[in-house]
């Protein structure tokens, strides 16, 4: 009961399953039995994030990488900026990341997507390139991924070749619908290629706890307005 771990894994297994409340909870017990532990910090301010608790949020992720500078802790403080639509700083920290010699197919989204809503396109297609060849690479190495499908559809989307978009998100559809990364990446993939039904059809059977995510989502603005959408949200029971 003082061994740190325990509480630290726990809190993961409730963040996966979006349960952000009780993940916050036993990461808290993390910390407080091992207060300089950077993944408890890192961690905790994921779930504060997702509770959209922002400022306790920054506190804890800045905390973390002041105990350890990694790519990973630079990825969460920039996503944390992207949810807050701080686009310049989410960029910023995208590229200190990248600087730390981790790239990953996540990170050169990330990298897009905030370089796309700074209006610098040239950046964010760049960054997209080198996402897809890294995804089509995760791909190769397990075919019965879904998450790795569908994130290759959403960057092909983002590039604008439709056709391999919706080939690689209905792939990682039939593979794993029940998948939150594959239900996010499918719903802002459709709903980028305008193919709003589509877009609603992945989310169907999302969770609250992901429709509400998608609700302050800044690339499906129009989407979470849409009544078709809100009622999905109210009408979807909370786990």
């Amino acid at each position: 009961p003082d061994y740190y771990r325990p509480y630290l894994t726990l809190g993961t297994f409730f963040l996966n399953r979006g349960q952000f409340a009780r993940a916050e909870e036993q990461y808290r017990r993390a910390l407080a039995a091992a207060p300089d532990l950077e993944s408890g910090h890192m961690n905790l301010g994921l779930a504060l994030m997702q509770e959209r608790r922002f400022p306790e949020a920054e506190a804890q992720l800045l905390e973390a990488l002041k105990l350890r500078r990694s790519a990973n802790i630079l990825l969460n403080i920039g996503s944390l900026y992207y949810e807050e639509e701080r686009f310049d700083l989410a960029a910023d920290y995208y590229r200190q990341s990248l600087a730390e010699g981790a790239p990953s197919t996540m990170l050169f989204r990330d990298l897009g997507d905030a370089e796309r809503h700074l209006g610098k396109l040239r950046e964010a297609k760049a960054a997209y390139g080198r996402g897809r060849v890294s995804a089509e690479e995760d791909v190769r190495q397990n075919p019965r991924r879904a998450a790795s499908h569908s994130m290759l559809g959403l960057l092909n989307a983002f590039l604008g070749d439709r056709e391999r978009a919706r080939f690689e998100i209905s792939q990682a559809l039939s593979i794993g619908s029940e998948v939150r990364s594959v239900i996010r990446d499918a719903a802002i993939g459709y709903e980028h290629m305008g193919l709003r039904d589509e877009a609603l059809a992945a989310l169907r059977n999302a969770p609250r706890s992901l429709l509400e995510e998608m609700s302050h989502q800044p690339d499906v603005k129009d989407l979470s307005k849409d009544s078709r959408f809100q009622n999905l949200l109210f009408s979807t029971p909370t786990q």
